[in-house]
This record gives C-alpha cells, sequence and structure tokens, in this order.
C-alpha cells in the first residue's frame, strides 16, 4: 500500500490460502489434504469423503442442508482455500480487507487451475488475526462469537453462503449459481448451545503422551490417550488418573450427587458404565412419578437422553429407554446439529471410521484400516433402526457400514461387486487370449507384474509351464464366477467352485502345493478394480449416462476397495473362516 504518493509502498496486509487441484489428488483427498495446513485438513474432513465429493446429508438432509444452494455441483473442480487475512490495526476499516481478498480471488481464478469455488472458515480467520496480534488468551464461546460474527457478515458482503449448516462458507465463480441469487439475510444460520444452561455434562479430559523411539533411535514418535475421569475409573485405571493429579471423583459419581444435577439422566448416562446407568434408570424410574421423570427433557445441546445412550454406544440403556418411553418420539427429537439419535450416531461412527485425531491439531487417516463397528455400537445401531431381533445378514450390514442394505456378507455393495465381477471376466478373457496367442516368454513379459502377489519362487515357473499358466487363468475365472453368483471371493468359496474342474488336480499339485494361493488373484482382481474405479482409480473409458451401474444403488461401502480386500483376504476378517482352513 502507498500511504502516500511520496511514500514507498510498505506491508498494511496480507492474505493467502491455497489453490487445491482436486483432480489430480482424489485418489487419496484425505490423505493428501491432511499435512498441509490445519485447514486443509478441517475442509476435506468436515465438508467431503475420502475421494473429495461433497458429503451427501449436506444436500440431502432436511436440516443438514441448510439453506439448500449447494449440491453435487461441489463434487468437481479446483478449490481456493482461504486461511489468513490481516491487516495491521491502522488500516483497519480502510477497505484493505476487501482488497486483499479481491486480489487473492483474482490471481487464483487467473491461474492455469481455473478453480471453480472459493472456502472460507471465519473462525479460522478470525484466530489467525487474534494469533497474529499476540498470544491467544483463552476465550469461552461468548466472547470470541461477535468477533467470528463480524468475520462472517464480511465475506456474506462478498457473496460467500454458508456450506449446509457447518461453519464453512462457499463462493461460485459461476455468477448464475444459485448461491449467487441468495441474499445474505437469508443465509442459514445455525443452532447454537443454550449458554444459560451452566449445568455442563463433560466431563475433564485427560491427555497421557508416550515417548518412543525405532530400534535405531531415530525417528521419535508422540503417542497420545484421551480418557475422561468417569471412563478410567470403569476400566480400572484410577491409578493411572491419581498419579497425574487427578483422582476419580467418587462423590461425583453416585446416584445422590447426579441427582443433584440439572440434566440427571444425561449425566448418569455419560458417567457410568452401562450396566450401572442401566441400574440408575431402573431405581430412579421406580422412585419417580412418570411425569416428573422428564424423559424428553433435553440439555443445552438438545440432546435427548437417547442421545447420548446412542453416541456413548450403551445398548442397554438404549433399549431401556426405547422401551419405557416413547421410543418413536425420543428417536425423532433433534439436537441443534439436526441429528436424531440414529443420525447422531451414524455421524459419530463415520468421523471415527475415517480418522482419529492426534497431536494437537492432526488427524490419522484410517479408512482403509476399517474392520467394523464394535459390539455395542452395532447394537444400537440395529435397535435404533428397528431391529430388536436382527438376522446375521442385518447385523453383519450395520457391523460393517451399509448404507443401501444390499451389501453381501455386509460390506460387498452391488456396485463394488460389479466392478470386481467385470474386472474378474475382463482378466479372464485378456488370459484366455494370452494363453491361445503367445509362447511361454511373450506370456511371462506380459503378465509377470500381475504376478506379485505369488512366491518369487513359483513366479519364474510361469514362463516354462503351460500348465501352471491354464491354472492360473481358471482361478481367475473361478472368482468371477463366485461373484457372479453373488457370494464373496475368499478361499473357501474359490476353492469350493474350482473341485468340479477337470484340471482340480492340476491346480492344486501345480499351484497350491507349490506356495500359490487364492489370495493372490483375489488381490490382482482388487487391484486392477480399484484401478480402474471412477472414484479411487482412472478407469480405461468414460462411463456413459445409460451404463447398467446407475441401476444400482450407491453405497457407503462403494469404492472401498482396501475394506473388501481386507475383507476377503485378511484372516482376522474371513467369513465362514473355520471353512477355509480345510482347504488349501
Amino acid at each position: 500500500m502507498h500511504p502516500d504518493l511520496t511514500a514507498e509502498p510498505r506491508e498494511v496486509g496480507e492474505a493467502s490460502g491455497f489453490i487445491i487441484r482436486r483432480g489430480y489428488i482424489r485418489e487419496e483427498f484425505h490423505k493428501s489434504m491432511e499435512p498441509p495446513h490445519f485447514e486443509t485438513m478441517n475442509l476435506a474432513f468436515t465438508l467431503f469423503d475420502r475421494f473429495g465429493r461433497l458429503k451427501r446429508e449436506i444436500f440431502n438432509h432436511p436440516i443438514r442442508r441448510g439453506s439448500g444452494v449447494w449440491s453435487e455441483e461441489l463434487d468437481d473442480g479446483n478449490i481456493v482455500l482461504i486461511v489468513t487475512l490481516n491487516v495491521d490495526n491502522d488500516w483497519q476499516r480502510q477497505g484493505v480487507e476487501l482488497r486483499l481478498i479481491l486480489h487473492l480471488l483474482g490471481q487464483a481464478m487467473a491461474s492455469r487451475c481455473n478453480p471453480k469455488f472459493a472456502f472460507v472458515r471465519p473462525a479460522a480467520i478470525y484466530d489467525s488475526k487474534a494469533e497474529k496480534q499476540g498470544p491467544i488468551e483463552e476465550q469461552n464461546g461468548a466472547r470470541r462469537e461477535p468477533d467470528i460474527i463480524a468475520e462472517t457478515s464480511f465475506f456474506r458482503s462478498i457473496q460467500f453462503r454458508r456450506v449446509g449448516v457447518t461453519e464453512w462458507f462457499a463462493l461460485a465463480r459461476d455468477e448464475k449459481h444459485p448461491s449467487r441469487q441468495l441474499k445474505s439475510t437469508e443465509d442459514i444460520e445455525p443452532c447454537v448451545d443454550d449458554s444459560s444452561d451452566s449445568d455442563s455434562d463433560d466431563e475433564p479430559e485427560m491427555v497421557f503422551c508416550s515417548y518412543s523411539t525405532n530400534k535405531d533411535g531415530n525417528h521419535p514418535k508422540i503417542t497420545q490417550t484421551r480418557l475422561t475421569t468417569s471412563f478410567a475409573a470403569s476400566e480400572g485405571l484410577e491409578a493411572l488418573l491419581k498419579n497425574n493429579g487427578v483422582p476419580r471423583d467418587e462423590a461425583h459419581h453416585t446416584p445422590t450427587s447426579i441427582l443433584k444435577r440439572r440434566h440427571p439422566l444425561h449425566c448418569a448416562i455419560k458417567v457410568l458404565t452401562d450396566k450401572e446407568c442401566l441400574g440408575f434408570l431402573q431405581s430412579h424410574a421406580r422412585n419417580t412419578s412418570t411425569d416428573s421423570l422428564h424423559i424428553e427433557s433435553v440439555n443445552a445441546h438438545r440432546d435427548t437422553i437417547l442421545h447420548l445412550a446412542a453416541k456413548t454406544s450403551k445398548p442397554a440403556c438404549l433399549s431401556w429407554i426405547m422401551d419405557y418411553s416413547n421410543g418413536s418420539r425420543l428417536a425423532s427429537m433433534r439436537n441443534n446439529e439436526g441429528y436424531t439419535p440414529l443420525e447422531s450416531l451414524k455421524a459419530q461412527v463415520e468421523w471415527e471410521r475415517i480418522g482419529e485425531p492426534y497431536g494437537a491439531s492432526r488427524t490419522k487417516c484410517l479408512a482403509d484400516n476399517f474392520d467394523g463397528f464394535d459390539e455395542n455400537t452395532t447394537s444400537c445401531l440395529l435397535r435404533l433402526t428397528g431391529h430388536k431381533t436382527p438376522t446375521a445378514e442385518q447385523q453383519y450390514m450395520a457391523k460393517f457400514g451399509c448404507s443401501c442394505g444390499q451389501c453381501i456378507a455386509g460390506s460387498l455393495s452391488p456396485r463394488m461387486m460389479k466392478a470386481l465381477r467385470d474386472e474378474a471376466d475382463s482378466l479372464y478373457d485378456l488370459l484366455i487370449h494370452l494363453g491361445s496367442e503367445e509362447d511361454g516368454e511373450s506370456w511371462y513379459s506380459d503378465f509377470k507384474d500381475s504376478l506379485i502377489y505369488l512366491p518369487s519362487r513359483l513366479q519364474k515357473h510361469f514362463r516354462r509351464s503351460r500348465i501352471l499358466r491354464n491354472v492360473f487363468t481358471e482361478l481367475v475365472g473361478a472368482v468371477a464366477k463366485v461373484v457372479a453368483g453373488k457370494g464373496v471371493p475368499h478361499t473357501a468359496s474359490v476353492v469350493d467352485s474350482l473341485k468340479d474342474n477337470p484340471i482340480w488336480s492340476q491346480i492344486n499339485g501345480h499351484y497350491f502345493q507349490k506356495g500359490g494361493t487364492v489370495a493372490a488373484v483375489v488381490n490382482l482382481v482388487i487391484d486392477n478394480a480399484k484401478e480402474h474405479d471412477t472414484e479411487a482409480g482412472t478407469p480405461l473409458f468414460e462411463v456413459a449416462d445409460n451404463d447398467s451401474v446407475f441401476e444400482l444403488p450407491t453405497c457407503r461401502n462403494d469404492s472401498e476397495f482396501e475394506f473388501v480386500r481386507r475383507r476377503c483376504i485378511d484372516p482376522e476378517n474371513r467369513i465362514n473362516d473355520s471353512e477355509e482352513k480345510s482347504h488349501p
């Protein structure tokens, strides 16, 4: 800025951000967005799924969709992310902030990246200003809120509009976009917690740190464990807490103490174990009239006791609440986030499925390590969806996060089955062609990279053994046959489908007895399907609008190839594992 025409220009403010080229990182969107900055991580995990698509609740959910101006158009295109905006105090309220933002956006939009949308989180802009001005003093929400409102108003004045009911705001480059037609006064304001509800049910959270290194003494690793005082006590860790100066306050956990709280039922669910809490609820119900039990009371977050029983995964308490009260009414009540108890639990376990906080502001990406929800969480999900006596298939679907109701063994969705079937069929046809047209050397040269899951001592025999090449072809065909029959392609099912094959003795003698496995073939099929997937990879051909895949339901487990790999291959997660052990 030029203070006047006679002086040298000097820096009086700054604005910074990122251009996110989504197409280059779509396959590993969360993993790529986590390291650069807290705001890139927050944007990715709050608004987008692991492949960079807008979370469906933001345009499908009756409450979470907010104003409803954002939809699937946010699935594609490059992004501008604004992370800082600071102006010296002497230059405040002189239009400098506006000029900085417009200049930043102008540069970004004029770049070769050609971004379609810009994002900002006003709370982060305020925090960056506070940090720039000096050490940040701890502020409660009430003191910080007016400053965030001011930042929000500024960005609304330049056409940014809230995305759903989140903290994030977006600006569409297209002037005809619905968000550009929405007046700032019509933009949604999410519900906030009742600040007058001073009786907090939250317990202090302890963070324990441990330090370790590898065998060479390099690469130090700090591990953090978070737990509340009551959870530590319930797990027999009182000594650990005591050693850290925070022993469990037993008086805080007695029925008499709990009943003095403003929300005694909420408090009981949060601080007691499932068994203890069930006893408390039953005793309280016996000694209290139905009118004064306040079973439908809500806390500052407008959580009912059913919300808390769901989010803390306490199936015994949850079932009692559903049976004792008007379960259907409680199950339909929404908290300040717009969630019913079932939706609240689903949102929580989705967070746990994709990531785990660590350090001060980092998130470990966990989606590829998902092995299903624990027994208590699964029980709560089933009860909230109306399944008192669920079938084995319903239990699998709840445990493994199926959202379409058609997943095989709860994990392989219809679209995943089609992807595996198509890839296995294509691979089988290719191998048939190679076997008829090429000699061993040519076959091996063309296909050796696909044998990586086989022992190296076996791989070299493919060069000179036509029988071995034919056996491998038949194994691929068997995998295709199992998947086409809506089966899980694990060892037992594939071997069973081969038992009637005329060359079974060759398959067993030349392949299985020499170290070959079904897993090697299944891994190859999964690798190829993932590589050619529209989300997790790059398809060989553009998917036509009339492709049969669009007739299949979408599911949370679509494109989750590493999860499917674990379900098909990992011994800890195989279906009918006891049967598989009797096969090669």
